[in-house]
């Protein structure tokens, strides 16, 4: 069960439906003026992020409805996903946190873009 926590609020969604995550590279490439040669200065990507926002299922609406106002606070979080670890990070909320019913009317989803932060 992938947990999410910021240290004094925690969450357990039921299924994570879409996780995705990019690094932007750091690298700058320079065309010398007159010529086909290129400089290049070489620099580490960044820490993860993603264009696609991050899909959680809660079966539960008021779990859904408490995730939503935990996430809208200023927090950073800790994401582990036990059997999973290459996504564990921590992270803040970055861009539009969002609360849907999905399509079937069985279930909650809540949305939000995410930037990976050092411990």
């Amino acid at each position: 069960m992938t947990t999410f926590s910021n240290g004094s609020t925690s969450f357990e969604p039921d299924t994570v439906l879409g996780y995705a995550s990019s690094s932007e590279h750091g690298n700058l490439v320079h065309r010398r003026l007159g010529s086909e040669l290129v400089d290049v200065t070489l620099r580490p990507a960044s820490l993860r992020s993603s264009s696609q926002p991050l899909e959680l299922q809660f079966d539960d609406g008021t779990a859904a409805y408490a995730a939503e106002a935990a996430l809208r606070g200023a927090h950073v979080w800790t994401m582990t996903a036990p059997g999973v670890d290459t996504i564990d990070m921590q992270f803040v909320v970055h861009g539009t946190v969002e609360r849907r019913l999905d399509a079937t009317g069985a279930a909650w989803v809540v949305t939000f873009g995410w930037q990976e932060v050092l411990p």
